[in-house]
Parts: structure tokens; sequence; C-alpha cells
């Protein structure tokens, strides 16, 4: 595979992700690299794999046990009062206005990420195995 076929996962990869809520995830100014003042993107194969890293990395923390399991480890920590039930994340308010949603999520886990997580897991391997792994991992 060449760079110009990289490139394309990598669009591929913003339309998913974009169509699934993700849009920082594809947002490509966070794998920028700087040079003083330059910016610049580097190797594709680079960017697919940083973009599947955040997304892994994303799923992970939004998975049931995951979250039950903090939420639980968070009540282990309280020595009196009301052990926690739930977890809330507080979002950038002025962030949260201009992309039009709460200020808050409720985390409460999903139990198909398992799945998904498996999925995400094969799909980076086969791309591995293709190029980007190589001297990536």
């Amino acid at each position: 595979m060449d760079e110009e076929d990289w490139r394309e996962i990598i669009q591929l990869i913003q339309s998913e992700l974009r169509s699934i809520g993700h849009d920082e995830i594809a947002d490509l100014s966070n794998y920028e690299e700087r040079e003083g003042h330059a910016r610049y993107l580097p190797d594709p194969r680079f960017v697919v794999k940083a973009m599947l890293d955040a997304l892994r990395r994303d799923m992970a923390a939004r998975s049931s046990s995951t979250v039950q399991d903090s939420i639980k480890r968070l009540g282990q920590l309280v020595d009196e009062g009301k052990k926690p039930t739930e977890a809330i994340v507080w979002l950038d308010p002025v962030r949260s206005e201009v992309e039009a949603r709460d200020h808050r999520e409720l985390l409460v886990g999903n139990e198909a990420v398992p799945l998904a997580l498996g999925e995400l897991e094969e799909l980076m391997g086969h791309l591995a195995e293709i190029g980007f792994g190589r001297d990536l991992k």
C-alpha cells in the first residue's frame, strides 16, 4: 500500500468516526506535528494508528465493566456518606454550547463495547499486517 491508500483509509475512518459522534477523534489537527511555527501531518500510517488507538481508548473507557469497576473503586475510597452510584463527566461549557450539546455526560457504559473492541482489534491487526505495524507499534 502506498501513501495515497493510507490517506483514503484516513478519510474512511474520519467519515465513520463522525457518523458515530466522535468528531474530536476524527479531527486531524489532533495528530499534527509541530516544528517551530510549522504544522504538518506525519506519515499517514501513523495517523491511522493514532486515530484507531484513540478510538480504542475511548471505547474501553465507555464499556459497562470499566464504568462499574470505576464506580466500585471510588465507593471503596469513601469512608463515610453515600457511595457513588453513577459517573458524570463535566464537559467544557463553552465548547458544549458551541457544539449544541449538554455540558455533562452520564457514563452508563455500553454492553456492546467488548464486541466492538474485539472487531477494532481485529481491524488493527489486519492493518498492522499490511503496513502500519512494522515500525509504528
